[in-house]
């Protein structure tokens, strides 16, 4: 074949290998490292493991906690006419106005709630009742459940002379 061309190009593929040699070696030690600190990591990651499923069993108690409250507070609510459904909005909305002013947390503030309406009878009042209920407790130092049914009481007119 007398139209055949052959170019011959010459490079340099030294830095090439160089440089696959050193990512190869530099897999190699993290191969090595890996190996060298399994146990470690494998404790560590089982560590993570449990946090994290604890956390996740912290949660669902707190969901758990939160729907016992509500189904509490609703059936005081539902003593007195009233349910929880229907009450909803302004119960959260003074709940949660509380909770940014206080140390008091919504779970607290409803069971305090529940009390305070199955002593006086009406969720208003209840729901007027309850920032001083909180601030009596902090002020005491005694339990908001404690507190609830003495004042419960006393703003209800219930009290023994």
């Amino acid at each position: 074949m007398a139209n055949d061309v052959t170019i011959g190009i010459g490079a340099d593929s030294s830095g090439a290998v160089k440089g696959i040699q050193e990512v190869q070696t530099g897999f190699g030690k993290m191969a090595s490292s890996f190996e060298k600190h399994r146990k470690k990591i494998g404790v560590g990651l089982t560590a993570l493991g449990g946090g994290l499923t604890a956390l996740g069993g912290l949660s669902l108690k707190s969901a758990q906690e939160e729907a016992i409250g509500i189904a509490q507070l609703d059936q005081a609510l539902q003593n007195v006419g009233s349910s929880y459904d229907s009450t909803r909005q302004s119960i959260e909305a003074s709940i949660a106005a509380t909770q940014a002013k206080t140390n008091f947390g919504d779970e607290e503030q409803r069971q305090v709630l529940a009390k305070l309406v199955t002593v006086l009878g009406d969720q208003e009042q209840a729901l007027a009742a309850l920032p001083a209920v909180l601030d009596a407790s902090a002020l005491s130092g005694k339990s908001t459940t404690t507190v609830a049914e003495s004042m419960g009481r006393a703003l209800a007119g219930l009290t023994n002379n």
